[in-house]
């Protein structure tokens, strides 16, 4: 973050547009009395959501750390610990996680769609174009802009998809709420033990993951808005445009990965092994790649939380090898959203210069580290 910052830290289109989108949030806060006390409901909602996304992470790999059950606690406290592994995830957590992924994603596809097709309805896209601004330091300028204004909101995203990931594949089936005769909640014990370090490293890729996946939509929102002047068009393309691309590729990869092993699986039916061997391996690199791309890494992320060398041991001959097989399949759904950012941002630049903007200047980033020394060194004299 910080060396992109600096990157940008001279680029004339990026401190623009942040002001602009910074001014354009400020303006739509609410500054009367009264919207201001409809919105607080909304904002405390959010703080106990984050508050409990913290908390349920913190307290299971605290537990898992050391080799503790919450089925342990008497009794008496069950009802408690209940309440706070099953209700306020289910009532908050969850469906907070889901609205504010929604508005999130939206809101950054409404800025970034926006960028460029309001230079060209303000009348301003001729005056950006006669300036000697590049191609690749408009469009990239305006994505990064996208990016810085709406990162806050993306690491709460990530913060509470870590959470509700964390309760989905922990808790759900070992919660027994009972009714009758006398309502009582009662935590079962895990089917197996968990390992922290699992956990983290799951909690990590949920957060990388939700990192990647603004920098894919900012930029196909970025790519959207240069096409159509009017901001719900571009907006509505922008959508249709990142949407499809996920669906197209993930779904690619992943089909790929079954007609691969199920194609094996038939022509070798007599001595194939569900379970085993290298077309297992390719299976789950294959699928897991696909559906990282279209699940921004959930399946991906609960795999990693909950896989057990002594659960996997019955159905693969090599535990590390499956697991390794796994995460390979992660890293390339990750390279490929990557892959497909840059793609958004390049097609983005093209298309401009097919409108009149320059071809970007090779020596543009060493003008920029040269300009960027002699003002260190005149705010140090």
């Amino acid at each position: 973050m910080a060396s992109l910052s600096t990157f940008y830290a001279h680029s004339p289109v990026h401190h623009a547009e942040l002001t602009f989108q910074q001014r354009s949030s400020a303006a739509r806060r609410p500054r009367r009395l009264w919207r201001r006390i409809l919105a607080l409901p909304y904002r405390l909602l959010v703080i106990v959501t984050a508050v409990c996304s913290a908390a349920l992470i913190a307290a299971e790999i605290i537990a898992a750390s050391l080799s503790y059950d919450f089925a342990s606690l008497p009794p008496d406290v069950h009802m408690v610990v209940g309440v706070f592994l099953f209700f306020i995830p289910v009532a908050v957590l969850v469906p907070m996680t889901l609205l504010i992924n929604f508005k999130t994603q939206f809101r950054t596809l409404a800025f970034a769609a926006n960028s460029i097709s309001r230079e060209k309805r303000g009348g301003t896209w001729d005056l950006l174009l006669l300036t000697p601004l590049s191609a690749r330091q408009i469009v990239r300028g305006k994505w990064w802009a996208t990016l810085r204004n709406v990162w806050g909101d993306y690491l709460l995203l990530a913060l509470l998809r870590a959470g509700a990931l964390v309760w989905v594949v922990l808790e759900p089936n070992r919660i027994e709420v009972s009714g009758y005769p006398v309502f009582h909640i009662q935590i079962h014990p895990h089917y197996f033990s968990y390992s922290a370090l699992h956990i983290l490293s799951g909690v990590a890729t949920v957060f990388l993951c939700t990192m990647l996946n603004a920098g894919y939509t900012a930029a196909f929102g970025t790519l959207g808005s240069v096409f159509k002047p009017g901001s719900g068009t571009s907006l509505t393309l922008a959508i249709i445009i990142r949407t499809a691309v996920l669906l197209v590729f993930g779904g690619a990869i992943a089909l790929m990965g079954h007609l691969y092993f199920f194609r094996l699986a038939y022509s070798n039916a007599s001595t194939f092994s569900y379970g085993d061997g290298p077309p297992w391996q390719v299976y789950l690199f294959l699928v897991t790649g696909g559906l990282t791309l279209i699940d921004n890494g959930s399946v991906l992320s609960g795999m990693m939380m909950t896989f057990n060398p002594s659960y996997y041991a019955p159905y693969s001959g090599s535990y590390y090898t499956t697991f390794y097989s796994t995460i390979a399949g992660g890293i390339m759904g990750a390279v490929i959203c990557a892959l497909l950012t840059l793609l958004a941002l390049r097609l983005a630049e093209w298309t401009i210069r097919r409108q009149g903007a320059l071809v970007p200047h090779r020596d543009w980033w060493e003008k920029t580290k040269k300009k960027k020394l002699v003002e260190d060194v005149a705010a140090v004299g």
